[in-house]
């Protein structure tokens, strides 16, 4: 077995100068950038402190020192954040003559596109991403340069003129090209209404509902680290090695190469199921059973389609029963399920459906004590341009929650595709997980540590933030509730929390820390809200805060060189400074069989383990708090802290697939995506302790 050589997507360099003299302006001029008061030199503030108390911003260009307010000598190893933002500009400037499109985010980064005429379409241009950002001496003691990989954009072909004369409304774009800067639509000035011709959108999700062009089909891409390095090598090879730039950032030419990694727990990545433990969820329940079947009791499914569905409701019938596919939902899942013929939904009406389902429902004679779930056969995608149509999909979920009825949407034409085989048992496990079952859990002993999530979703067609909540009392995967709420309401949440606390101390006598998992990096209003209501109940129980990003990691991003697809090992994890890390969760193991054991047998285990290897997520960003800074500080409670994030990634039961994120921050983002849609906003009682969202 090849041993992994690993290396980062960061580069070092030396200062040009070290030390070099800046002029500064109070008022803003045309060319000229400004900085603001983080941003200030340091040298500045020990010479003038007393005039720049009051001032906010101060202008500067990077190159002229005549005419101006003041005058610095300015060291760029010790005004850290002046010379990143100094770095930004000068990168942003030499790349507005070789690269297509430039958006010169000073603050964070330099963003840089190029075109790829050979994927550009009659409808638009596509580019590929970069973003060159700088750090000081994060990772090494040398100024660093980040090169990442964002993806693909497109721009519209026609420009803002011709998109308002088709009666496009304003509000629907976002951000714009015009002679290769990257601009958004509200920073736009008066006087930039005159050259509207000149302002060329960029495509979004809500503009191409507009428009009627179809979202691109989803691609999964098993390459994805591949194919990231290759583009960030390619950068590197063509743009970034040249004596040209080397003048604006004379880098080192080569990635880091990366002298030590570290491995979360032994076994963190098995399952326990019904009979057995495995490491992959479909083997696992295949060989051993569910972890905990469904509750006893009577279960029935039935039926919602459209009347030239049926047959393809019959189709997914007999994919349950194994009459076609691989899998029989009763033994794979330990269900006893039969279909209510009585039941069943076929409405005629596909521009409406929703006053037949209600009538039907209204009257239908559910029995007492019996577990019902609906198999809703959709006529419509999810990816559907016309957005009336796709919403049928949040009021039939909303409507048989108000029954106390789970369910199941499948797109109609999926089913009669020759590879559905392929995808019933992630719809199985779905549906056990919905019916109070545990495909599997994590197989670790039980421990009662209040485990609270919060994730969140930004609806794109109202620009509202919710966050949705869940609470967990240990690690078997059982969540005692759901919820959701408006992301600018602190109190609220903070409530929240309290009462999820108060419950489980009621429970539990000795709590000996709370663990948060939150979606992005906690603000200093929200973090206070919180920790009051939480020191309030017992000021001696430390807090965690687990900030684990919602977007995967691909700002920094590691590489195993040794191995093809470049993925490094699942549970691989490092430091990038200032308690923040990065880790690889995906679905490469790395073999346990040793030297004592024969050729065959080890030959086995790595067939077995690639047969494993479904996808090639890039990592993802985990940051530390906490009340109590000596668990930060201490590495063997960074792993244990580390190791519950990569576990209760693998506690995700809508597919057999592990998710890169974990379920504490991925279901109450599901619920956030889902909550927006549902009229009056009411999320029923029975919607707040199912997992219907599955």
């Amino acid at each position: 077995m090849t041993e992994p050589i690993h290396n980062i997507n960061i580069l070092t360099f030396s200062h040009p100068e070290k030390v070099k003299t800046f002029g500064f302006k109070l008022n803003r001029q045309n060319g000229l950038t400004p900085l603001r008061k983080g941003e200030f030199p340091r040298e500045l503030w020990e010479k003038h402190q007393a005039q720049l108390d009051g001032v906010d911003y101060l202008y500067c260009d990077f190159t002229t020192t005549e005419n101006c307010d003041f005058v610095v000598q300015v060291d760029l190893s010790y005004s850290i954040y002046f010379a990143k933002h100094y770095y930004h500009h000068q990168i942003a400037q030499y790349f507005k003559t070789v690269a297509q499109v430039v958006h010169p985010n000073f603050v964070n980064s330099a963003t840089i596109w190029f075109e790829s005429p050979k994927e550009s379409t009659a409808d638009y241009k596509l580019y590929y991403k970069f973003t060159l950002s700088v750090r000081l001496a994060i990772m090494t003691n040398q100024p660093e340069l980040i090169v990442s990989f964002d993806g693909t954009s497109k721009v519209l072909r026609k420009n803002i003129l011709e998109l308002v004369s088709d009666d496009i409304p304003t509000e629907k774009l976002n951000w714009l090209v015009r002679n290769g800067e990257l601009i958004s639509y509200n920073n736009l000035s008066d006087q930039d209404n005159n050259h509207l011709d000149e302002f060329y959108p960029v495509l979004n999700h809500i503009l191409a509902d507009e428009l009627r062009i179809s979202p691109s089909q989803f691609k999964p891409n098993n390459d994805k680290y591949a194919k990231y390095f290759t583009n960030i090598n390619g950068l590197l090879s063509k743009y970034l090695n040249t004596e040209e730039f080397k003048k604006v950032i004379p880098h080192s030419s080569r990635w880091i190469e990366l002298e030590s990694v570290a491995l979360t727990s032994k076994g963190t990545n098995v399952l326990r199921f019904g009979n057995g433990t495995h490491t992959d969820p479909y083997e696992g329940l295949k060989q051993f059973k569910p972890c905990y079947p469904a509750p006893r009791g009577h279960y029935r499914f039935f039926f919602i389609c459209h009347e030239s569905d049926k047959e393809t409701a019959r189709n997914f019938h007999r994919y349950s029963k194994k009459e076609k596919g691989f899998i029989k939902f009763s033994d794979f899942l330990s269900l006893p399920i039969t279909y209510d013929n009585d039941l069943h939904i076929h409405f005629s009406n596909l521009e409406n459906p929703m006053p037949e389902i209600e009538g039907k429902l209204s009257t239908a004679n559910l029995i007492p004590n019996t577990n019902y779930l609906a198999i809703y056969i959709s006529p419509y995608s999810k990816d559907d341009p016309d957005h009336v149509k796709r919403n049928y999909y949040y009021k039939i979920k909303q409507l048989l929650l108000k029954y106390s009825i789970s369910s199941q949407v499948i797109y109609n034409k999926n089913i009669n595709k020759d590879n559905f085989k392929y995808h019933v048992s992630n719809i199985a496990v779905a549906i056990l997980a919905k019916l109070n079952g545990v495909p599997w859990r994590l197989d670790r002993e039980i421990n009662n540590e209040l485990i609270i999530g919060i994730g969140a979703y930004k609806t794109k067609q109202y620009n509202l933030r919710y966050l949705g909540s869940t609470f967990c009392f240990d690690n078997t995967g059982r969540f005692k509730e759901f919820n959701v709420l408006p992301a600018d309401n602190h109190i609220l949440l903070a409530g929240a929390i309290r009462e999820a606390v108060e419950e489980y101390k009621r429970k539990h006598q000795n709590t000996e820390r709370i663990i948060i998992h939150f979606y992005k990096r906690m603000n200093k209003k929200e973090e206070a809200q919180i920790i009051r209501q939480l020191k309030a109940i017992d000021t001696d129980v430390p807090i965690v805060i687990v900030t684990v990003n919602k977007s995967k990691s691909n700002d920094i991003v590691f590489f195993d060189q040794a191995y093809d697809h470049k993925m490094p090992y699942s549970g691989s994890y490092i430091s990038i400074g200032r308690d923040s890390y990065i880790l690889c969760n995906n679905t490469r193991y790395k073999p346990t069989l040793n030297d004592e054991h024969s050729e065959q047998e080890r030959q086995q285990e790595r067939q077995q383990l690639e047969k494993q290897l479904k996808s090639y997520p890039l990592p993802i960003k985990i940051h530390l708090q906490s009340t109590d800074p000596s668990i930060i500080q201490n590495h063997d409670e960074v792993k244990q802290i580390i190791d519950q994030v990569y576990q209760f990634s693998r506690m995700y039961w809508k597919s057999i697939s592990p998710q890169a994120l974990p379920v504490t921050v991925l279901y109450p983002a599901l619920v956030a995506e889902i909550y927006p849609h549902f009229e009056g906003g009411i999320l029923y009682d029975f919607g707040k302790k199912n997992p219907w969202f599955l």
